[in-house]
């Protein structure tokens, strides 16, 4: 929903890709020309940023201290939407000052389509009495945001361990408040089997929306150098350089998907 009045949602387990899919949707609203304010309570700015230049521009994520000329050139030449990034501690801002801070943004001059918050239950609820009413209070809170600065806000919640031993997740498994999944308007679950592990496919599955059809899942192929999520119809894998391609295979074999994922590398 461009206009706002939509607070999107990716819940999935520990380190299943719920950050990087904030940042895939950073950069796929970028590359539309629209401007994005990702805010991060759970990693530095600078891993963000690396992530977000690794896809935008197809730079090797391992390589990208080493590319310094060609990432300042894909930046001086990029037609992109820009993407500010701001780090906060976890734990310690509420919705307001999350909104003080977009206000003063916009009284300098700032303009957002899309907002990516990382993630939805590092953010603070002074005076619920409990995880369930606090998760209710921010959800609320963060939906009303979208309304106020007419564009959709994205963010994400841990499924819990109830969640983690089944092959899809449901609303109930959302963890800390179930309260989440009444105020959010569309929220996606990521999964993953052993068997997709092996080919780097990731189960996206549509839990509730408002604005259409759930109940189904898409398949996504993980371009692992890249930290991308791709279309499985479409990857990019085969499109790559020789040299690209070894240093693939270097990274393959020395990290495994679940390392990749936990250290952004």
């Amino acid at each position: 929903m461009a206009d706002g009045k939509c607070l999107s949602i990716v819940a999935a387990p520990t380190n299943m890709g719920k950050s990087i899919l904030l940042a895939n949707i950073a950069v796929n609203a970028a590359k539309q020309g629209k401007n994005v304010l990702v805010i991060s309570l759970e990693m530095s700015e600078e891993i963000y940023a690396s992530r977000i230049y690794s896809s935008l521009f197809t730079l090797l994520i391992n390589s990208l201290a080493f590319m310094t000329d060609e990432l300042t050139s894909a930046i001086n030449n990029s037609e992109y939407g820009n993407i500010l990034i701001k780090e906060f501690p976890p734990a310690t801002m509420t919705v307001e000052q999350i909104d003080g801070y977009i206000a003063d943004l916009y009284k300098g001059g700032h303009k957002f389509d899309v907002i990516c918050i990382d993630y939805l239950t590092l953010l603070t609820a002074p005076g619920s009495d409990n995880s369930n009413e606090a998760g209710k209070m921010i959800t609320r809170k963060l939906r009303a945001l979208t309304y106020k600065y007419k564009l959709p806000i994205w963010t994400a919640c841990q499924i819990n361990r109830e969640g983690m031993k089944e092959k899809s997740a449901e609303l109930s498994h959302i963890a800390e408040s179930i309260a989440i999944a009444a105020e959010a308007d569309l929220i996606l679950s990521l999964n993953q089997q052993p068997e997709d592990k092996e080919m780097n496919i990731m189960r996206c599955t549509f839990l509730k929306s408002r604005l259409g059809a759930n109940g189904f899942s898409i398949s996504l192929f993980f371009n692992q150098p890249y930290l991308r999520f791709e279309d499985m119809e479409n990857t990019q894998t085969t499109n790559i350089s020789e040299e690209d391609r070894n240093a693939i295979s270097t990274i393959e074999n020395v990290l495994s998907l679940d390392e990749i994922i936990e250290n952004g590398q």
